[in-house]
């Protein structure tokens, strides 16, 4: 009993850092290909919204992408440190969700991103499914 309860924490702590280091990843890239305009200060959301009304499509859909393969990335994570079973998948939903809402708590997205990021979770744990071995 407490093994497995030991297990699916270190489980949800490997994938919490795992999404840790996808998001500071995934904007590494996102503002080297995409920067933020001069003077954007991304702790006042008076410019935080203007830079995000001024990214390009193709930096949002690039962003959406960044977040569905950081989503992958904590399942699979997840599966892994947990001996590669995928009961864990009931508890790793936790991860993403929190890290959407905390996303988009921060920055002003449109809804239509909102949706998106929040479509992707689910998403991502079907394609974990499929990606990762163990049992199914």
């Amino acid at each position: 009993m407490y093994s497995r309860v030991r297990t699916y924490i270190l489980a949800m702590v490997a994938a919490a850092m795992a999404m840790v280091l996808a998001s500071v990843g995934g904007a590494a890239i996102q503002s080297a290909l995409f920067p933020w305009p001069p003077g954007t200060d991304i702790s006042v959301p008076a410019t935080t919204v203007a830079a995000v009304a001024a990214m390009p499509l193709i930096a949002k859909l690039l962003l959406i992408v960044e977040w569905a393969v950081g989503d992958l990335l904590v399942f699979a994570v997840a599966i892994w440190a947990n001996g590669f079973r995928k009961s864990i998948l009931w508890l790793a939903w936790l991860v993403p969700l929190i890290g959407v809402g905390s996303n988009f708590s921060e920055y002003p997205y449109p809804d239509w991103m909102i949706v998106a990021g929040v479509a992707a979770v689910p998403l991502a744990g079907v394609a974990a499914c499929f990606v990762i071995p163990g049992r199914r």
